[in-house]
């Protein structure tokens, strides 16, 4: 079996990468509401 050995700089940078998404889809969506009221 392959060894699950992804470096700890690697995952924080994917886990970094998946914040920012998440914090820019949450602004957008904010944005999107605030703008129909």
């Amino acid at each position: 079996m392959y060894k699950l050995d992804i470096s700890l700089e690697q995952y924080n940078f994917l886990m970094g990468l998946s914040g920012i998404l998440c914090a820019f889809l949450l602004c957008l969506f904010v944005f999107l509401v605030l703008s129909k009221l």
